[in-house]
């Protein structure tokens, strides 16, 4: 009788140990998603762009920059400075566009805008990178590989405990 409860027991701890070590793995893709998106650094660029009406005009610093978000510091004109109500600014889209009939003075010109926006670090973009390979492997063949590996090593321990 005390046979069978040892086997119980030894059995309980095997599937306790997989699930920590399931849980473990989850929580350790959770910690690396917060880490990439903490990784961001704030840049900034100056562009000299022609002033068009009503047309957006999107900024080629951060046209591939994933989820920048974008605010601009200044745009001159030689050396007047444009007043905000003169244009129309859309931070998803890292675009500018000058007002008609409010910045019809602006339009055609060539100003120089000022702006600044958050982009992937070094350690951001290798972390999403990762946590995209990681994304693409099917959900089973994750379970399958780390029921092996936790096997491996619970084998071993277990070897070394007889």
């Amino acid at each position: 009788m005390a046979g069978i409860n040892l086997v119980d027991n030894k059995i309980s701890a095997f599937v306790m140990a997989i699930i920590g070590i399931a849980i473990v793995l989850a929580i350790g893709l959770l910690v690396m998603g917060e880490i990439k998106t903490s990784q961001y650094e704030t840049d900034s660029s100056i562009e000299d762009i022609l002033a068009r009406n009503d047309t957006n005009t999107t900024f080629v610093t951060i046209a591939g920059v994933d989820g920048s978000a974008v605010s601009i510091s200044s745009v001159v004109n030689g050396t007047q400075t444009i007043s905000s109500a003169n244009y129309a600014f859309t931070p998803s889209l890292g675009s500018i566009a000058f007002i008609t009939a409010i910045g019809d003075e602006w339009n055609g010109t060539r100003v120089n805008v000022t702006y600044s926006f958050t982009n992937h670090s070094d350690a951001s973009y290798s972390l999403a990178k990762n946590i995209t390979n990681l994304a693409k492997v099917p959900t089973w063949i994750g379970i399958l590989i780390t029921v092996a590996l936790a096997f491996i090593v619970l084998s071993y321990f277990y070897g070394r405990a007889r």
